[in-house]
């Protein structure tokens, strides 16, 4: 409900409400960069390692800032070794992220109503079943919480 989502919000982090303001296209942008040079994005999430504090990652601009991340290091090891093992994909297409984002919404209502987080539905849905209702999927779909 809309009382629910407010107070949501309201006890949001600063840090979860600098997330929630980055620019969807600017995300997609960085996710067709992961696809089509998965290297060099490894590469460039490498030179984060060092700002990690435990699950604190430290602010580039300011040591006195960070961000509590949930994982910490073992994340962006992970995506790190995932980058590096996959070939080069090619860029989303216009009509699979209109898709990716109706399947994203869906997902947003269904479990942020319910205070949940997660991949899976509150019935149980996984992405891919999202994902099929708008597009039709070859390989793996991914999301990104």
């Amino acid at each position: 409900t809309e009382v629910e989502w407010s107070r949501a919000a309201h006890e949001a982090t600063a840090d979860r409400r600098s997330m929630a303001a980055i620019d969807p296209l600017d995300l997609i942008k960085e996710i067709n960069r992961a696809r089509t040079q998965p290297k060099k994005v490894a590469k460039s999430i490498c030179q984060r390692l060092a700002r990690f504090k435990g699950k604190n990652f430290i602010a580039k601009d300011d040591p006195n800032r960070s961000i509590v991340t949930k994982e910490g290091v073992a994340a962006v090891k992970e995506a790190i070794e995932y980058l590096t093992s996959i070939e080069e994909l090619p860029s989303l297409e216009e009509e699979n992220i209109r898709g990716l984002q109706q399947a994203a919404a869906d997902h947003v209502v269904d479990i942020g109503s319910k205070g949940r987080v997660g991949h899976d539905s509150s019935d149980g849905t996984k992405l891919s079943d999202r994902a099929n209702r708008y597009g039709r999927w070859t390989g793996t779909v991914g999301e990104v919480l």
